[in-house]
């Protein structure tokens, strides 16, 4: 008796553990073992096989998580359509049609992310729309979606394109203050205002700065600053950071970066200099 009560009982705690994983509240008694089928194995034990109730409990079970998975992949998809929808309209400055495209995902039952806000607002650059931006930071908040590096980026795009340094600069303070520590985007953005705004004053301090915080700057970076000085004739500064770029920095200068310096020497005349870069 006693070696056949030590034969089932591990069996017996097999099937109240079952049981417990398909929600089956189980006596303190257990489950009877003579209420399961019993299968010869070549040892000549029982293998316990579960009741059919229980066996249809479990595939119900199994089958609802994997509908969930299959639900949290099709939402994921949607989300991901929405943010491609969204970051398309705002490279092209729609901002109104942005807006109804994400007021259409929370109407389809969407939860939008910090990164389809951060669309939204940076479709409000093109038009230099600054009030329009901030009313969509004050809604992601209200709607309890924390912004991320990328929101702050949107803003100081914004911001930039408006020239107005002094907003950007608080942007990036409050990003730095919710934790997301300034980038490199961070900064072109930050040069890019203080082009728009002819602060070429400020704009060298803006680069040092940069350099203290251990980033590697690109052409990007250079661009703004050699923009900043051609679009305001200081041929000088613009031929010194020029010369930075490719002797200092070993950065390549691009498309952008002859355009600007050619564009500049064109509008004084001196196409013989713009010609002596362009070969």
């Amino acid at each position: 008796g006693d070696s056949l009560a030590s034969r089932r009982r591990p069996l017996q705690n097999a099937l109240r553990t079952a049981v417990a994983a398909a929600g089956l509240l189980v006596s303190a008694g257990g489950f009877a073992f003579t209420s399961a089928v019993a299968a010869r194995s070549r040892f000549g034990s029982s293998r316990l096989l579960l009741p059919k109730s229980i066996t249809h409990r479990l595939s119900r079970i199994r089958a609802a998580a994997t509908a969930t998975e299959t639900q949290k992949d099709m939402r994921q998809q949607a989300a991901e359509a929405h943010l491609e929808r969204l970051r398309d309209l705002a490279e092209r400055g729609l901002a109104d049609k942005a807006e109804d495209a994400l007021y259409d995902m929370i109407d389809a039952g969407g939860k939008p992310e910090a990164a389809h806000f951060g669309a939204v607002i940076s479709s409000c650059a093109p038009g230099v729309d600054t009030e329009r931006a901030e009313r969509w930071l004050f809604r992601m908040k209200a709607l309890q979606v924390a912004p991320d590096r990328g929101v702050y980026h949107a803003l100081m795009r914004v911001a930039a394109e408006a020239g107005s340094p002094n907003q950007a600069e608080e942007w990036l303070k409050e990003s730095w203050k919710e934790g997301h520590e300034p980038d490199l985007t961070s900064f072109v953005l930050m040069l890019k205002a203080l082009r728009k705004a002819g602060d070429t004053a400020s704009i060298e301090f803006w680069f040092e700065r940069l350099m203290e915080m251990g980033l590697q700057p690109d052409i990007a970076c250079v661009n703004e600053i050699v923009g900043a000085f051609a679009e305001r004739e200081n041929m000088e500064k613009a031929a010194e950071w020029f010369a930075i770029a490719e002797q200092s920095l070993g950065l390549a200068p691009d498309a952008e970066t002859y355009k600007s310096i050619v564009a500049a020497y064109s509008a004084r005349g001196d196409i013989e200099e713009a010609e002596r870069l362009v070969d």
